[in-house]
């Protein structure tokens, strides 16, 4: 933003106190710089329109949930915008979403094809007004139509006859898909037990937890244990998805299924609370896709794909440019040490970095699981929104859909390609593809090495004093040395990172079936146990028992995947041989361990450490003497996680560093988070992702920060 302002150098001063005092409760002052001008008198104040540029170098605000200003408005009979479902003003309402180019003017968005009445055109216009310049203002003189529909037939056009339709289908049990503020929503009653088991079924969604949205706060500490940080989350303008403990039985078992947690919102938009405040109970509410696909935005779409899953669809005419599903964040139990878990809607892809950069067009492509993209313009840093799992195709097109949006959105040709070092990466062969198009340089990152510098840069240690022990630990990342590495430590020092220790490796088995099959981890972390076999044995046909023993004896690839180890206890655990989603053992086991309440009573399991390899043998060998012997599962799953902070401080010891940083998909386990910050937080200095997500969401970050601060051979 640029402000020109006149008077003398005591009226300067002030007014540059005044920007910092009174600046908008959505605003970022990012940076000041106060330079003369050619000297003209101006009679009066003045907002200019923006003037296009040919490459814009400006941050993108994300969307912004309901502001309880209108949230008055909307509840109010005497205000004109009473149960008008698209409000806003200057402090909430789409923006990313609905943004074509920049800068944010309302012709540069899908508001363009709204145009104002003369009331909405003066609140526009009138100086001091909450929707001064506000781009997503209207009203029901011009307002944005609702359209309902049920089996591809337009039922209904009028507000109140929709608002009505859509109340009597959910409480008949019915599944609503709603058109939110960057996407469709799949909703159902929240504790209708039928309604949700059908929701389950027509989406092929097993056991993968659900959200659920309540109306306003009071109800949601009326049902859950809600810490204040964690109430500040829930109210802000982000309105992510919260994980938050019931305090009641009464919640229906399908909602969470064997998980302890519950996530829960508020509504971010004006529809979705018009829709609750006429409803006695909270609506289950996920993204509107089809399983392992991207969230759905389009009407074509959702009329072809989701007709089958949900009994009517209200849609509504403003574009989505930008898709996103809602964010979602935990709060650790002990220490309130904020997780994020998807950066979404509402974070998404605004980054506010504090680290000089030099100023150029990099384009980093991420990963595949749970990926994001990541652009430096200048020296602005853009992260987008979770895409998502790059195994389909509908994924791959989201994927180049959103590439290119960023592209012409700032009409830009960047300057270097950065990418996953994995050949097989769909994100990696699309970077290479871009690059060769428009032969640009090409650059591929380490998956772990991108992990570490996002937890760097992120806290800005890159010319930190002391040296800085990188703990990266998450399911799989192509390693240099050909081998799938994933339980990693690193050191950095002056613009080197050097691997100095890992788990000791295993055989990774059947590629990616690994993953999704915890039983298989099981077999390849405890096939030369003994004692194990019986375990392991009963969990596989005779058939697949012979073939997988063959395999194991001979692997094309070993890892040292601290995620595939979580899944393997989780299995000879019988907590989980097969997941339904990802993640799913592990957060099985995370819960087991949380249930262990004598903590005060548990010991690591011995470890040994030579040359910065851990054996896993030593560990493993004790989980299962305990397993026959009859200890608790929950019992065993603390002491797992008590053994890995062991790990982590004798590491740290070995190699003198007091200086902590973790990143990798594994450490969006809360409790183990917890454990870490109470018996090491005394002894040393941690660093944990704040403003990223710790798992793959941060490798395009990574990849950016890799390229500009380490110095490679």
């Amino acid at each position: 933003m640029t402000i020109v302002i006149q008077g003398g150098e005591n009226q300067k001063d002030n007014f540059i106190e005044g920007i910092h005092r009174k600046s908008p409760k959505l605003s970022r002052i990012t940076s000041l710089e106060i330079r003369p001008v050619i000297e003209k008198s101006y009679a009066s104040f003045e907002i200019s329109n923006s003037k296009s540029t040919q490459t814009p170098t400006l941050f993108i605000s994300p969307d912004h949930a309901l502001c309880d200003a209108c949230k008055s408005e909307i509840r109010n009979p005497q205000n004109r915008r009473f149960q008008y479902p698209f409000t806003s003003c200057l402090n909430c309402g789409p923006r990313y979403s609905i943004i074509d180019k920049v800068p944010y003017d309302r012709s540069g968005t899908t508001m363009n094809t709204f145009a104002p009445c003369d009331r909405c055109l003066k609140e526009y216009q009138e100086k001091g007004s909450k929707r001064e310049h506000a781009q997503s203002l209207s009203c029901p003189t011009c307002k944005i139509q609702l359209n309902l529909w049920k089996e591809n037939s337009l039922i209904s056009t009028e507000a109140s006859t929709i608002f009505q339709n859509v109340k009597s289908a959910l409480e008949r049990e019915e599944i609503v898909a709603i058109k939110s503020m960057a996407g469709f929503l799949i909703c159902c009653h929240g504790f209708s037990s039928r309604a949700i088991t059908e929701l389950r079924k027509r989406k092929n969604r097993r056991d993968k937890p659900l959200a659920i949205m309540y109306s306003d706060m009071q109800a949601i500490r009326d049902n859950y244990y809600v810490s204040k940080q964690q109430e500040v989350l829930i109210t802000s303008s982000t309105a992510p998805i919260v994980l938050l403990i019931p305090k009641k039985n009464d919640l229906p078992f399908e909602v969470k299924k064997d998980l302890s947690r519950v996530g829960v919102f508020l509504p971010p938009t004006p529809l979705l609370q018009l829709i609750l405040d006429q409803c006695d109970f909270p609506l289950i509410a996920t993204s509107g896709n089809i399983s392992g696909e991207p969230i759905i935005y389009e009407d074509q779409d959702v009329l072809s794909k989701l007709t089958p899953i949900a009994d009517i669809i209200l849609s509504h005419e403003l574009e989505i440019v930008m898709p996103q599903d809602d964010s979602v964040i935990q709060l650790s139990q002990s220490y309130n040490q904020k997780i994020i878990l998807r950066r979404s809607r509402g974070l998404a892809p605004e980054f506010i970095h504090p680290m000089p950069l030099a100023g150029e067009t990099v384009f980093a492509f991420g990963a595949d699981l749970k990926n994001t993209f990541s652009f430096q313009h200048e020296k602005n840093i853009f992260v987008s929104q979770h895409i998502g799992d790059m195994s389909t195709w509908a994924s791959h097109q989201r994927a180049e859909h959103i590439c290119d949006h960023f592209m012409n959105m700032f009409n830009l040709q960047p300057s270097m390609i950065l990418a996953d070092q994995n050949s097989n990466f769909f994100s990696t062969a699309l970077a290479k593809q871009f690059a060769d198009t428009h032969s640009l340089p090409f650059k591929f990152i380490q998956h772990h090495e991108a992990h570490y510098a996002a937890i760097l840069s992120e806290h800005n240690l890159w010319d930190s004093n002391e040296s800085i022990l990188g703990v990266i630990w998450d399911g799989s990342g192509y390693g240099y040395d050909g081998n799938v590495w994933g339980g990693e430590f690193f050191r950095y020092a002056d613009r080197s990172i050097k691997r100095i220790g890992h788990i000791s490796m295993s055989a990774w088995l059947l590629g990616n079936k690994m993953s999704i099959e915890p039983r298989i981890a099981a077999l390849a972390y405890f096939n030369n146990i003994q004692k194990a076999q019986p375990i392991l044995n009963k969990k596989f046909s005779s058939v697949e028992w012979n073939n997988y023993s063959r395999i194991i004896h001979n692997p094309n690839l070993l890892t040292s995947s601290m995620g595939r180890w979580f899944d393997a206890i989780a299995s000879v655990l019988n907590l989980c041989d097969i997941n339904d989603f990802e993640g799913q053992a592990a957060m099985l086991l995370e819960d087991k361990a949380s249930n262990y309440v004598d903590v005060e009573t548990i010991n690591s399991y011995p470890i040994k450490i030579e040359e910065g390899i851990i054996d896993l043998t030593v560990i493993n060998n004790m989980i299962i003497e305990d397993i026959v012997s009859g200890t608790a599962s929950d019992k065993i799953a603390i002491r797992f996680h008590f053994t890995l902070v062991e790990i982590i401080q004798t590491v740290a010891a070995l190699n003198d560093l007091k200086h902590l940083a973790f990143s990798g998909g594994v450490f969006q386990n809360a409790l183990l988070v917890d454990l870490i910050i109470e018996k090491l937080g005394a002894e040393f200095t941690l660093y944990f992702h704040e403003d990223l997500s710790p798992n793959d969401e941060n490798i395009s970050f990574g990849q950016l920060m890799h390229h500009h601060f380490v110095e490679t051979d």
